[in-house]
């Protein structure tokens, strides 16, 4: 992603935001994400085309799929603009997707205080170990399940505030 992408991307996810459910509308699953690739959709317009003919709980999740998963392009961006963080070439790879100082490697997760802590926003980013042991416990096992090194970025894109785990 270039500069220009991001700030297209960014300004994009800043117009829709208001069009992206709270909620998943279901837990995340294998079935709802077979529904489209996110990965080969890049504009709002484009998703609101491809997801027409879906039952509205299937566009709403995957709505909110396909924001996060622009949101985590922009995060991984805003990581390897510095010096000593390289992006994974292999932009599919499952394994990581970016590398610090050459040697530490992490796949980059953005998420969102999960519904059951909203109520303690402001515990949760001042202490955050409940939210990582929330997304421990609950993480998919579905094609998603993984045990590499995670960073998890954590947008609370409703009252402007990010919280970093």
């Amino acid at each position: 992603m270039t500069e220009s992408e991001f700030k297209k991307l960014s300004n994009e996810l800043r117009s829709c935001v208001n069009n992206i459910p709270k909620h998943w509308g279901a837990v995340q699953n294998d079935k709802f994400d077979s529904d489209l690739n996110v990965f080969e959709i890049y504009s709002f317009e484009e998703l609101e085309r491809m997801i027409a003919n879906l039952p509205t709980k299937r566009q709403m999740y995957n709505r909110r799929r396909w924001f996060i998963r622009m949101c985590s392009k922009c995060d991984e961006y805003l990581f390897y603009v510095n010096k000593n963080v390289t992006p994974n070439p292999n932009t599919r790879s499952k394994k990581y997707d970016i590398v610090f100082n050459g040697k530490l490697y992490f796949d980059v997760k953005c998420s969102v205080i999960p519904g059951p802590l909203l109520n303690d926003v402001e515990k949760c980013i001042a202490d955050p170990k409940n939210l990582i042991k929330h997304y421990y416990e609950h993480q998919s096992n579905g094609v998603r399940h993984h045990f590499q090194n995670r960073l998890f970025i954590v947008h609370y894109y409703w009252c402007d505030k990010i919280a970093l785990v």
